[in-house]
């Protein structure tokens, strides 16, 4: 029998308890894993052979700054901090494992905003486990399918200058966080915010077709939360909010791009432009979303209750099939969140479960 202890490194006191009691005990074979901990003193304490796996190898200082108790939560956001404060002293890089989401928004809160350091997340919160595999090539630029959408308020600017600039401010961040509670809540990456428009990014991990559906269940859910959203800010307005939404799939450029403190995940391509362009395509239709047919034969979803047509798009030699659905929210509820509930929150580095 073979017993395996991976990712050693992360030095928790049951582990370490563990693999003495294995070393005392146990008569089967023992393999001890570990990235970063100075293996040749832990095959002689096992008193076993140390094997070392070919590959891209980094210098790593180890250095152990907890006291002999278990850690507890409480205060942990500052502990974690202290820590790197104490390990800046040693030159590189600080990856930081913590054990969920609120840990992980606690300590970067705190260190946001400090000049000596650059907080990355390594994933998003909403990510999977399996989404560690794609992220380097995600930051280095790669190309991959995916699915892009584009949303934008009708008639903003009529809006905006008969409004007080207060109130203009006041809209909008009502609009952009019930938009952005949504996406992010189907999974999309929201890229930016432009003016009174977003873009979003579905399927930068998962693939096409997860990010297609995801994107179909976001825009759903955004013509829910606009009639929601114009409801209550009924008293505020004259007339209620209207949004347009563009949706299309198909390969893109993604990466992290921009310059000092302006960086950001981002997707560059056609699919881009295209999708930005079947957004504009809803003032013309008089309709709140426009789908490309790859879209939803990507998602495999049925949207032949709605009219579809061919229409010429600019910067394109053919023409594209597209779905106009007059209100998102009649949208079939397929895939989306809903159907991958369960996710596992993430990290700043995250910590394997």
């Amino acid at each position: 029998d073979v017993v395996i202890v991976d990712e050693l490194h992360e030095r928790a006191m049951d582990v370490d308890l563990l693999v003495a009691l294995l070393k005392a005990r146990y008569r089967g074979r023992l393999v001890v894993m570990s990235a970063t901990l100075e293996a040749e003193r832990v095959a002689a304490y096992l008193g076993g052979a140390h094997v070392a796996a070919q590959g891209r190898t980094f210098p790593v200082d180890v250095r152990h700054l907890g006291g002999p108790l278990l850690p507890e939560a409480k205060g942990l956001e500052g502990r974690v901090v202290r820590a790197i404060d104490e390990a800046k002293r040693v030159e590189g890089d600080i990856l930081v494992f913590l054990p969920g989401k609120g840990e992980i928004a606690a300590v970067e809160g705190l260190l946001r905003g400090r000049g000596d350091l650059d907080v990355i997340p390594l994933l998003p919160p909403n990510a999977e486990p399996r989404h560690g595999f794609e992220f380097q090539r995600t930051l280095q630029g790669s190309e991959r399918e995916i699915a892009v959408m584009f949303a934008d308020i009708r008639a903003f600017t009529q809006f905006s200058e008969k409004k007080l600039p207060y109130d203009v401010v006041f809209v909008l961040n009502q609009y952009f966080r019930s938009m952005g509670t949504v996406i992010e809540g189907e999974g999309g990456h929201l890229d930016k915010f432009i003016g009174d428009g977003i873009m979003a990014l579905f399927g930068l991990s998962t693939g096409a077709a997860d990010g297609c559906r995801r994107a179909l269940a976001a825009a759903r859910g955004m013509g829910e939360a606009m009639d929601a959203l114009n409801r209550s800010l009924a008293d505020d307005l004259e007339a209620p909010l209207r949004i347009g939404i563009g949706i299309h799939a198909g390969p893109a450029i993604v990466g992290e791009m921009g310059h000092g403190q302006v960086k950001s995940m981002t997707a560059i391509g056609d699919v881009v432009n295209t999708a930005s362009r079947l957004e504009a395509l809803t003032k013309e239709f008089r309709c709140q979303l426009v789908v490309s047919d790859a879209v939803a034969r990507r998602a495999r979803v049925d949207l032949s209750d709605f009219p579809a047509e061919e229409v010429p798009i600019r910067g394109r030699e053919d023409g594209m099939v597209v779905h106009r659905i007059e209100h998102a929210r009649d949208l079939p509820r397929d895939g989306g969140a809903a159907a991958a509930r369960g996710r596992q929150a993430a990290a700043v580095a995250p910590a394997e479960s």
